[in-house]
């Protein structure tokens, strides 16, 4: 598949995605819908991760995760999407950098990032049903 043709179906998916988040969580509407979801090529080979987002709502995500052999499935993609929502909206890249270890030095960021993915994935009864099984 060409690169342009990825990036359109890409988009169209997003879409998609977007509104059964909405559907699967309508009490999240306005982080669901201020989120600004930027394809981005080869993110899983850059960086490890299919999905990501910063503090900004601004959610990374690999197109070959929502279109081709390697995509997930609609409610996959569904429940990564709500993953990367709640990161922004529990203020967690402000809460930790604001953290410490016992020494005083800056807390281990991956480490708070998959403590905090335990947290959230294992209480949402969704995201811990329809999650991806290679996430935490």
């Amino acid at each position: 598949m060409d690169n342009e043709k990825l990036m359109a179906e890409a988009k169209s998916k997003i879409s998609m995605i977007r509104l059964g988040a909405f559907e699967s969580h309508p009490a999240m509407a306005t982080p669901i819908f201020r989120a600004e979801p930027i394809i981005t090529p080869d993110l899983k080979k850059k960086s490890g991760c299919s999905w990501c987002v910063d503090e900004f709502y601004r959610i990374y995500v690999d197109p070959r995760v929502l279109v081709g052999p390697e995509a997930e499935t609609i409610l996959e993609s569904i429940a990564s999407f709500m993953h990367e929502v709640q990161h922004p909206l529990r203020d967690h890249f402000t809460r930790f950098r604001g953290m410490k270890e016992p020494d005083g030095s800056p807390i281990n960021m991956k480490k708070a990032n998959i403590a905090a993915d335990m947290a959230m994935n294992g209480s949402d009864p969704f995201l811990r049903d329809n999650l991806p099984k290679d996430w935490v």
